[in-house]
């Protein structure tokens, strides 16, 4: 393709060549983070794959299973602490929450969405880094939020970089306590 006169590639071609020259872990982050700006659709990604897959072809075979748990429904983590922590319910046997959760309280735009929820828990989770969550708007957004979440019946954990990153047990320990108890 040509873009202001200059040969260049498309986002999904880039995805499939980048394959060839990144680890898992940090390919899975940039399709994850393709994925969630919109930049890249996952029909996009698949077509170029396709298109593209062939036997010997460098990293044909690392691209192809992250697509596979991609699809109809998959919602990416929008950020890096997200994607930690959705490591991190994988490591410790957790079961899997919703993402990008919209509760009944919120309004319908998607203002009030929650990062993760177990909905039949009445649980929300929040993962709190610092570029979203250390704003005082975002502050006071986030406590009248875990304030109607309380108001109807439900629960509200949040976790800091610093416990997902460093504290793994600690958080995982704790979310499995919180989601044995029965919700109110």
């Amino acid at each position: 393709m040509v873009v202001d006169g200059l040969r260049s590639t498309s986002r999904a071609r880039t995805m499939v060549d980048v394959a060839a020259a990144l680890g898992r872990r940090r390919l899975e982050r940039v399709l994850d983070d393709q994925l969630a700006s919109g930049d890249l659709t996952y029909d996009a990604i698949v077509a170029m794959f396709n298109s593209l897959a062939r036997r010997g072809r460098d990293g044909i075979g690392l691209l192809r299973p992250l697509l596979e748990v991609r699809g109809e429904g998959y919602v990416a983590p929008s950020t890096l602490l997200e994607a930690r922590f959705l490591e991190l319910v994988r490591d410790h046997c957790l079961p899997e929450p919703s993402r990008q959760h919209l509760p009944p309280w919120a309004v319908v735009d998607g203002i009030g969405r929650v990062d993760f929820a177990y909905p039949q828990r009445r649980l929300l989770v929040e993962v709190d880094g610092r570029r979203w969550h250390s704003r005082d708007q975002a502050n006071e957004e986030d406590r009248f939020r875990d304030q109607q979440a309380v108001a109807t019946g439900w629960r509200v954990l949040r976790y800091t970089w610093a416990q997902v990153t460093r504290q793994a047990s600690y958080v995982a320990d704790n979310l499995r306590a919180t989601l044995s108890q029965r919700a109110a």
